[in-house]
């Protein structure tokens, strides 16, 4: 497990949200999210491992939403409101972990790259963008 997934998973944790790690499941089946039990299901064998942390993160954006049902993951970009909102909660959750990490400096943010480190979908570029001029005071 790389670091930026240890931090994503203290991060569940800190907020009361139990995660179990799978890595034996086949790399098509999708994590899920059980916000009403505060409880997440994480593929760790998804097909494409460098979407793993921004997953985490997207199902940790249900719990902290307070979603209801079981919320599968799907990378598929035409999503309904909560999916993007969890998309959203995500992306303020890598946000948060970044600006505590000892090695960030807020000056040399770099949106895209951001992006591009987690995988985040490109419909989000603008939201990125606000979002870390806010966290980072980059926007007037």
């Amino acid at each position: 497990m790389n670091d930026t997934l240890t931090k994503i998973l203290g991060y569940a944790y800190d907020h009361g949200i139990g995660i179990e790690v799978h890595r034996d499941l086949p790399d098509d089946w999708p994590s899920v999210a059980i916000p009403q039990r505060k409880a997440i299901m994480l593929n760790a064998n998804w097909g494409r491992p460098d979407e793993v942390p921004f997953m985490a993160a997207h199902e940790i954006g249900h719990v902290l939403n307070g979603d209801s049902g079981r919320l599968y993951y799907d990378n598929k970009r035409v999503k309904s409101d909560t999916e993007r909102d969890a998309d959203r909660t995500a992306i303020k959750v890598l946000y948060n972990i970044c600006k505590n990490d000892e090695d960030f400096d807020a000056a040399y943010f770099n949106p895209v790259q951001f992006m591009e480190n987690f995988k985040i979908p490109d419909c989000y570029r603008d939201y990125v963008q606000k979002i870390g001029g806010q966290y980072y005071g980059l926007l007037g």
